[in-house]
């Protein structure tokens, strides 16, 4: 038994994750519009103890092709990325109009994920839904965080709680609940 060697099955998806607030910068080019993290990070004062925000980020919106480089040299198979919504419908609205500029930048991404051999993983990935190299999409990245932390306690966008000393609005008993319901479905 000491000579046998342990191996992961063929398949098995080994990777790297991202959240495009965290990592892509740029919150204002290509067109993308403002996301409620925007709106929270720049709060006065400021409710993120080194007062960042995601204005720049790792900058991954101008290099994420050394990012993809730098994953695929440490030997990946999988890249989980997130779809930032604000870069794809800058106004917010389900009938306000597709960016072009925002669905290009993640479709190249894509596509040079798919060239260099990782297999994409794509977090809000339904718009993409057509590319039919996408065997992998995630409806939704982190339900617990955000409907917690971002509606019952506040430490999250949107900030929303019913501690009056952390935020003015917000209703701890019934958003979390409401906000996973939406998320989950």
């Amino acid at each position: 038994m000491a000579n046998d060697k342990l191996s992961l099955p063929r398949h098995f998806l080994f990777g790297f994750a991202t959240a495009s607030y965290q990592t892509e910068g740029s919150t204002t080019a290509g067109n993308r519009g403002p996301s409620i993290w925007d709106t929270f990070t720049h709060k006065n004062p400021s409710p993120i103890a080194d007062q960042s925000s995601g204005d720049v980020a790792t900058d991954s919106f101008n290099r994420w092709k050394e990012d993809i480089a730098l994953v695929k040299s440490y030997g990946a198979t999988a890249y989980r990325l997130s779809i930032s919504w604000s870069r794809i419908i800058p106004a917010g609205g389900r009938n306000d109009p597709v960016n072009p500029e925002g669905v290009k930048f993640y479709r190249d991404i894509i596509e040079e994920i798919l060239r260099v051999g990782i297999t994409p993983c794509l977090v809000s990935g339904l718009l993409f839904r057509p590319h039919s190299n996408l065997r992998f999409r995630i409806t939704h990245n982190e339900p617990w965080v955000v409907s917690s932390l971002g509606y019952a306690y506040g430490v999250f966008a949107p900030g929303r709680s019913s501690n009056r000393e952390r935020s003015e609005q917000g209703d701890s008993k019934t958003e979390p609940f409401m906000c996973v319901t939406c998320v989950t479905l």
